[in-house]
């Protein structure tokens, strides 16, 4: 572990990227998926909201960190405890409709990508798509087991994605909440206001599904889901996008 401390500010040393600094933290999560993959994924869905998109190769490249790296151990993963176990996965889940459609769609997609012209970009599209079956939909049937598995996923994607709301939202009045500012309040966590307003107003309807189900939980809980609701709230008006705004819409009716 200090081997890779030492080399990892070494090289930021050199190079002046920071997310070299990175590498001590890849290490010891390398270890935790060793020692018990479980936790290394609750870990790695609490990273997704937060991940940042770092470009390299001239800006002709780039990559979200943590989260991407994180989804292709789990690519690598999934067989190995697959074929450990092959019964793993219900039988249940086989005969879904759902994962009948999924695995049609993709052996599907593999055709098209047999007889693509453009074969470099449509086998990395092919992977990408593996690895999000991998980590989305394959793996989280050995995951989510008791409700309890549910209430700690809402969580573990609560609070780090208010996190950046309220960075986003600070940023933002900084600028003086500016339309033509929005882009640029984004802080390099999100591509787009789009894209940012989307997952937001997208996990808010969550919100409101847990607002009645703390009834009986102590204050503490239902003031900070409050806040949450309410600083939700302002971050998809704040981010301007109408379809996020006119989606809230259903909900009051």
């Amino acid at each position: 572990a200090l081997t890779v401390l030492a080399g990892a500010v070494s090289v930021w040393a050199y190079t002046g990227r920071w997310y070299f600094l990175l590498a001590p933290f890849a290490f010891l999560y390398v270890v935790v998926l060793a020692l018990n993959w479980k936790t290394a994924w609750w870990i790695f869905l609490a990273t997704i909201p937060v991940s940042i998109q770092i470009n390299f190769a001239g800006d002709t490249m780039s990559i979200p960190l943590p989260d991407q790296p994180m989804i292709g151990m789990f690519l690598a993963l999934f067989p190995l405890v697959l074929a450990a176990n092959p019964r793993r996965i219900p039988e249940w889940f086989w005969r879904d409709n759902l994962t009948l459609i999924i695995l049609l769609q993709y052996l599907w997609t593999a055709v098209a990508v047999i007889f693509s012209k453009m074969l470099f970009f449509s086998a990395k599209f092919f992977l990408a798509k593996a690895w999000l079956l991998a980590s989305f939909y394959f793996i989280p049937v050995w995951i989510f087991k008791t409700k309890k598995d549910f209430i700690r996923a809402f969580w573990l994607l609560l609070v780090p994605m208010l996190a950046t709301i309220l960075v986003i939202l600070v940023h933002h009045a900084m600028l003086g909440f500016k339309f033509d500012k929005v882009q640029k309040s984004m802080s390099g966590l999100y591509y787009n206001h789009v894209d940012y307003s989307t997952v937001i107003s997208m996990f808010f309807p969550l919100l409101l599904i847990c607002w009645p189900l703390t009834k009986k939980r102590s204050p503490v809980v239902r003031i900070s889901l409050a806040i949450a609701i309410v600083v939700y709230l302002l971050g998809i008006y704040f981010a301007y996008a109408r379809a996020a705004e006119v989606g809230l819409v259903p909900l009051g009716a």
